[in-house]
């Protein structure tokens, strides 16, 4: 547990490190445009722990992890969220949408936060049918990846009540993408 916990803390320093190095113009996001980037683990790395289904993992803790984003498009008006499976964009873990455009972050826990959060935006359904973050449990080894997408949009609200389907979020927002910016996370399983 010891081990565990001092990872964490490493993989937390390391995350904080890469993004004070990205916001001074280090490597990290050569080209300076809308980037996605999370406190909680490096991109293509492993997802913390806390980050897991605490059904299938017993340090999971089902807490959606911080991310951040920097340099959207100008006429940026509000963004929207959607976490999925890499190569099954149907399966979708997290939604939120109507976040306004002058937040620059989410905390970590925001996910299990209710379907309307106190800055007005909103989090949808994922596959479950629940609302808010649902924790990755995967099953069998390899490498499970995930995808953070951020969607910078040209409107304030998609329209939409809290609670709305992943489909409904896409069907609303596909002719108002000024730009995304993803993030990978992953979990390897030992076989």
């Amino acid at each position: 547990m010891r081990y565990i916990k001092n990872t964490l803390r490493s993989r937390r320093l390391m995350g904080s490190l890469l993004a004070l190095l990205t916001l001074s113009g280090c490597p990290g996001n050569e080209d300076g445009g809308f980037a996605l980037f999370s406190e909680s683990f490096l991109s293509g790395s492993d997802l913390p722990h806390e980050s897991l289904d605490s059904a299938c993992f017993t340090e999971g803790g089902n807490i959606s992890p911080s991310l951040y984003w920097k340099a959207p498009p100008e006429l940026t008006e509000s963004f929207a969220l959607i976490m999925t499976e890499t190569g099954s964009p149907n399966t979708v873990f997290w939604t939120m949408y109507d976040i306004p455009k002058a937040n620059t972050r989410l905390l970590e826990g925001t996910g299990s936060g209710g379907a309307e959060l106190a800055d007005t935006s909103y989090q949808g359904i994922n596959s479950r049918g629940t609302i808010g973050y649902d924790a990755p449990c995967p099953v069998g080894p390899g490498v499970h990846s995930y995808l953070f997408t951020l969607y910078a949009l040209d409107v304030a609200t998609l329209g939409l009540l809290a609670g709305a389907s992943p489909s409904e979020i896409r069907a609303h927002m596909v002719n108002h993408i000024l730009d995304e910016a993803a993030l990978q996370g992953s979990h390897t399983i030992d076989p």
